[in-house]
C-alpha cells in the first residue's frame, strides 16, 4: 500500500532531514522536477508505479532529481525507473536496504548525470546498458558498498564526462 500524491501544480517536493516514516509515496505530476525524500525513516519497497506509466507515461515527464538516500527502503530497484522521466539527471537511492541487480533500464535515462546506489546490498555487475555512447551526460557513478561482482566494464572508458567512479568495497 503506497501513497499516491496527485500534485497538479507541484514542481519541487522536499521533505528531507525529518523523521517521516511509512511507505515511499508515488508522485504523479507532469510538472514535478525535484522529489527529495532523503534522510527520513521511510520503509517498505519502491513501487513499480514509481515510473509514472500508470496513465500514459506523462505523469513525471519533468522529473530531474529523485533522492531517497538514507532511509530504510528495501526490495529491488524497479525496472520502471528507466521510464520515470527522459529528463532525470540524478537518481540517489544510496544508503538503504535495496537488494537485487541494477536494472538495465536505467540505460534509458540519457540525461543522467549522477547515479548513486552505494551502500545497499545490490549484486551482479554494472549493466552494459549504462555504458553506451548515448549516456554522454553521466558524470558520477557511486556503487560502492554493495555486493557487486564481475569485471569492471571496459565501456566506462567511453563515457566522455565521467569524473567520479566509486566501485570499491564490493
Amino acid at each position: 500500500d503506497s501513497l499516491t500524491l496527485p500534485t497538479n501544480r507541484l514542481v519541487h517536493f522536499d521533505v528531507s532531514d525529518n523523521i517521516i516514516s511509512g511507505q515511499v509515496p508515488i508522485f504523479q505530476s507532469p510538472l514535478i522536477q525535484v522529489v527529495n525524500l532523503s534522510r527520513n525513516n521511510l520503509t517498505g519497497i519502491i513501487s513499480d508505479e514509481i515510473g509514472g506509466t500508470g496513465g500514459g507515461g506523462e505523469e513525471n515527464s519533468s522529473l530531474r532529481v529523485f533522492d531517497l538516500k538514507y532511509n530504510r527502503v528495501s526490495g529491488t530497484i524497479p525496472k520502471s525507473f528507466g521510464d520515470i522521466s527522459t529528463n532525470l539527471m540524478e537518481l540517489d537511492l544510496s544508503n538503504n536496504k535495496l537488494v537485487g541487480t541494477i536494472p538495465e533500464t536505467l540505460g534509458n535515462l540519457l540525461k543522467m548525470e549522477g547515479l548513486f546506489l552505494s551502500n545497499n546490498k545490490l549484486h551482479g555487475s554494472i549493466p552494459l546498458q549504462l555504458l553506451h555512447g548515448d549516456m554522454e551526460q553521466l558524470k558520477q557513478i557511486f556503487v560502492h558498498g554493495n555486493l557487486l561482482s564481475g569485471t569492471v566494464p571496459i565501456g566506462l572508458a567511453d563515457l566522455p564526462n565521467l569524473t567520479n567512479l566509486f566501485i570499491d568495497d564490493n
